[in-house]
């Protein structure tokens, strides 16, 4: 009886941890893994990042989805370094993360040694700031930041997502620390494979154990190695080449287990995946996204005796009404130059400075705060089909679910036309790539 309540307890895990994950992917339309080692001594982070992250990427992009690896070692500022905020940043992204990956040459990490303060004091600095938030950290603060890291991402909670822990063979350290003393270094470099004591050495080791039997232990009760993917993954593998390696496939086969299947794809577009993706990285810009709303709401008001009549208890009635009454444009546009359709308004700005991002959230804050307007968007070169007129033309088609008969089809002032009486706000992004179109 008790190993079967086992076996139904990790099934149970295993299934319900990645079912919270792929809900989670399929609403953002984007998958977040958090990449956590020592610093030093780890060439397969840069080998994975260079080699087989682009693959992941385009896997994930397949399913328009957006893969997003968290890899702070370039994320974290000076100031911020200054300011002790390294290990607050890192736990609260791993707050963020789907999916939790640790990587361990035999380096264990800085820890807090009072016999080193000068060198390591920094770590309790960090400590003291990241305590509030995460009081569990007091019990562990003879560890290095990475332990705490994998105890935030995995250990403390393994129900919260998968984790994927990788342990370089302690041979090929060996070797490096060898290598580097045959030509002549005594300190910088061989220390990034080396523990400076043994009660160091011990911790890292305690830890693999750790993560080890627990691993272990679930795969014994589910009774099958090779069936569900477990939630905690742990290998070792023999040098930074076949570590990245080892990394590209096991993440490779949990991201399958989140990603959506292609099939529940029907329902969500290309451009719905993207506008997902891009109202996720959209911070601190309020003042811009205010800043549109004033544009659109003078520009209604110049051309309010163009739009259908409105409920007037619709909240976009309101807006409309309130903002045509307080803020009457100064010097209208000619009749013949403001008529339905001629004077759009067209945010500009260089490449990755944030356009689509912008359109993205005003486009959703919009049809969230005024439900009774229709808000069609369209992102051009989403995906192969987006740069054509006429699946722009056919898409709002369908959009609107409006009848138009084949003549109007084949007249694009007519089609114009009957699209205009429907459409209140249309966004078109990259419209630059359909100008000759």
């Amino acid at each position: 009886v008790s190993l079967l309540e086992d076996h139904l307890v990790a099934c149970h895990v295993m299934v319900s941890v990645y079912d919270r994950v792929r809900e989670r992917v399929q609403k953002d339309g984007r998958v977040s893994v958090f990449l956590s080692s020592p610093f030093a001594g780890m060439e397969e982070r840069p080998l994975f990042v260079e080699q087989f992250l682009p693959i992941l990427k385009g896997k994930c992009a397949a399913r328009n989805v957006v893969l997003n690896v968290i890899d702070l070692r370039w994320g974290i500022s000076e100031e911020q370094a200054r300011d002790n905020q390294t290990l607050s940043i890192c736990l609260k992204e791993i707050d963020k993360a789907d999916i939790f990956v640790g990587l361990y040459g035999q380096r264990y990490g800085t820890r807090y040694d009072e016999a080193r303060s000068a060198e390591t004091k920094w770590v309790v600095q960090n400590l003291k700031t990241a305590l509030p938030s995460y009081p569990w950290l007091n019990d562990y603060a003879d560890r290095s930041i990475t332990e705490m890291e994998y105890r935030h991402g995995f250990l403390n909670n393994p129900t919260e997502r998968p984790g994927l822990f990788l342990f370089r063979s302690p041979e090929y350290d060996a070797q490096m620390v060898e290598k580097l003393l045959a030509e002549g270094d005594t300190t910088v470099d061989s220390a990034a494979f080396i523990n400076p004591d043994q009660h160091t050495k011990t911790l890292r080791i305690e830890l693999e154990r750790e993560l080890t039997q627990l691993s272990e232990s679930l795969s014994k009760a589910v009774g099958q190695s090779d069936g569900p993917v477990p939630v905690c993954h742990v290998h070792s593998y023999p040098n930074p080449e076949q570590g990245a390696e080892l990394l590209f496939t096991r993440l490779s086969t949990m991201l399958d287990r989140v990603l959506p299947q292609k099939a529940q794809l029907a329902h969500q577009s290309a451009h719905d995946a993207f506008a997902l993706s891009r109202c996720r990285f959209f911070m601190g810009r309020d003042s811009l996204l205010a800043e549109l709303d004033s544009k659109v709401m003078q520009h209604a008001s110049v051309h309010s005796q163009y739009l259908p009549p409105s409920n007037p208890e619709s909240p976009a009635h309101n807006v409309l009404e309130d903002q045509a009454s307080s803020e009457p444009a100064s010097e209208p546009a000619p009749a013949s130059e403001s008529a339905p359709g001629r004077l759009p308004i067209v945010v500009l700005g260089e490449s990755g400075t944030g356009k689509s991002s912008l359109l993205a959230n005003w486009a959703r804050r919009c049809s969230q705060t005024n439900p009774n307007i229709q808000v069609f968007t369209h992102f051009v070169g989403c995906d192969s089909d987006s740069t054509q007129l006429q699946n722009l033309l056919l898409r709002i088609i369908e959009h609107l679910g409006c009848h138009v008969s084949n003549e109007d089809r084949g007249s694009a002032e007519r089609l114009a036309f009957t699209l205009d009486r429907h459409v209140s706000q249309l966004i078109i992004d990259e419209q630059q790539q359909q100008q000759q179109q």
